[in-house]
């Protein structure tokens, strides 16, 4: 698997570093009402935990910075919290910041800040390097990175006063614990001897459930949890008021971050196929575990978490220098948009009501501008890219040799944070020294670094020209298809400033359909003409053919 594929891949972290001997570096890697205590079921409104909430969606309900963002604060972290994602709840961000990863240290804190002045409110390092924690009620959870040189007595779960940062109980019986989700008042993680569930106020074990969980077979242990069902990443479901198995996923795949949406439990599945990892996505039933539907990226390019929205479930493929955004049917795991982003090093996705973001590393058309880290955003429901944003870094530190990435977003109540990293490093210090920190709120007119979708303007500062042009996914054969098949067709990569796109789909002059893509079907005897016509601001069009073809 390539470096690019690794950047940002939260899915059984454990399980990749540990088969393809990896390090950091080489990764390339007081309010009582809370998110947590939301609707089960459905996105809270804040990041209150990894992928944003116990169902671990990655999407929340509400708005980031719409429609434009605007900088609020900047820091030099001092550390770095690549691998990790922040935690926004009640105005507070919350980071779990590494400050060394080199044997035999295996260092960090937990830092509480305001959310929007950057004052830090305070700061817990009394235990080793901490994973991505979880807010709710009174209490921040944490679980610390395993590490072979740290004393296992120092290696648990923390309970933190949210007002303070004190410790108010630590299990550390067992040193290795995967990170955590709060439902149902219960705090849900597992550790090597199976799955756990504590009681919030005082860590007492609720009930233990031996040998499942994901860390008793050596991968990893994520957990996403509704009122009526915990699953775990080794594809085990329990009943969460006893932590009675429910189902069980046989083949013993390995699985991992499980997430849920609309009655399903998607997966990311990684195997060892021909010595090489094969990564897809599957889609299961909340009730029975049975499989609804499964993808596999063509080419393998594909790392990272995923986004589940209501109808969709976003990832994002590497495609060299540039990233590909796709969005599969939640229920059918039928492809309904593919957008490419200038970015390198992309993210996991994060989203909103109305978007979807990714972060990583803006690559320049022309040499007038050096790569940034970057946020790209796209309309939800079509895919459409709305901007990218470059990132200010001046009066921070950053890699003379790597340039800086931005990692997985978080979202909440009109705020967009990210940290930043140096991208495609393989050495640790540098994670460590030109890692930094920035936060969003929301802006009416586009700011400084902002970058339409097609960045506007060519190598001689001109309007760049329009050209309209269908691509279908992975070159397919438009004139060899199975009648009633559905085919994607794409116009993302036709060029022009700021164009629109309308789609003619059944041939008869009219452009019945908007966005970047469409799908259509195949007819049963007679080829079909599909015409895409962009138009840039000025009014000139441009446009494209494309001819279906039954075989």
């Amino acid at each position: 698997m390539s470096k690019n594929n690794l950047d940002h891949g939260g899915h059984n972290r454990r399980t990749f570093l540990k088969t393809v001997g990896i390090t950091l570096g080489a990764a390339g890697l007081e309010s009582t009402t809370v998110d947590s205590q939301e609707t089960p079921g459905t996105p809270a409104s804040g990041w209150n935990t990894r992928r944003g909430s116990s169902i671990r969606t990655g999407v929340i309900n509400g708005t980031g910075p719409v429609p434009y963002p605007m900088p609020e604060w900047k820091t030099d972290l001092n550390g770095t919290i690549f691998g990790y994602e922040p935690v926004v709840s009640d105005g507070t961000l919350y980071l779990p910041v590494t400050t060394e990863n080199s044997p035999p240290a295996n260092e960090g804190f937990v830092g509480a800040y305001d959310i929007e002045t950057g004052t830090e409110l305070w700061r817990q390092s009394t235990f080793p390097r901490p994973e991505t924690p979880t807010v709710s009620g009174e209490e921040v959870y944490v679980t610390t990175e395993f590490s072979e040189s740290n004393q296992p007595q120092e290696l648990g779960i923390y309970a933190l006063d949210r007002g303070s940062g004190d410790i108010s109980w630590s299990r550390t019986q067992e040193p290795d614990w995967a990170e955590t989700a709060v439902n149902n008042d219960l705090v849900l993680l597992a550790n090597t001897d199976g799955a756990v569930a504590l009681d919030p106020p005082t860590g007492d074990l609720v009930w233990e459930t031996p040998g499942v969980g994901g860390l008793s077979s050596g991968f990893d242990g994520f957990v996403c949890a509704t009122d009526e069902t915990v699953v775990y990443a080794d594809g085990t479901a329990l009943d969460p008021e006893d932590g009675s198995v429910l189902w069980v996923i046989e083949d013993e795949p390995i699985l991992g971050d499980p997430g849920f949406r609309g009655g399903l439990v998607v997966f990311i599945r990684t195997e060892l196929a021909q010595g090489q990892m094969q990564v897809s996505l599957e889609a299961r039933s909340e009730q029975t575990g049975e499989l609804e539907w499964s993808y596999v990226s063509p080419d393998n390019r594909w790392g990272g978490d995923h986004a589940l929205t209501e109808n969709c479930v976003v990832i994002v493929e590497a495609t060299g220098e540039t990233s590909s955004v796709i969005g599969l049917d939640l229920f059918t795991g039928e492809e309904k948009y593919r957008t490419e982003i200038p970015l390198n090093f992309a993210s996991s996705p994060a989203g909103d009501d109305e978007r979807v973001y990714i972060g990583g590393q803006y690559i320049p058309k022309d040499d007038t501008e050096e790569p940034k880290a970057a946020i790209s955003t796209l309309e939800r429901s079509s895919g459409d890219l709305l901007w990218t944003y470059l990132f200010d870094d001046s009066g921070l530190p950053t890699s003379p040799e790597n340039p800086p990435a931005a990692g997985t977003p978080a979202l909440s109540n009109g705020q967009l944070v990210a940290g930043t990293y140096p991208g495609g490093s393989t050495l640790d210090y540098e994670y460590l020294q030109y890692s930094n920190f920035f936060t969003f709120g929301t802006s009416e007119s586009p700011p400084d670094g902002y970058r339409p979708p097609n960045r506007g303007k060519s190598d001689d500062g001109e309007s760049e020209e329009l050209n309209a042009r269908i691509d279908a996914p992975s070159n397919q054969d438009l004139s060899d298809l199975s009648p009633g098949e559905k085919v994607l067709l794409n116009g993302s990569s036709s060029t022009g400033t700021d164009p629109t796109y309308e789609w003619d789909t059944d041939g008869d002059g009219q452009y019945d359909t908007s966005g970047q893509s469409v799908r259509v079907t195949v007819p049963a005897c007679t080829s079909l003409t599909v015409t895409l016509r962009v138009t840039n601001p000025n009014g000139d069009t441009d446009t494209a053919t494309a001819t279906v073809s039954p075989n």
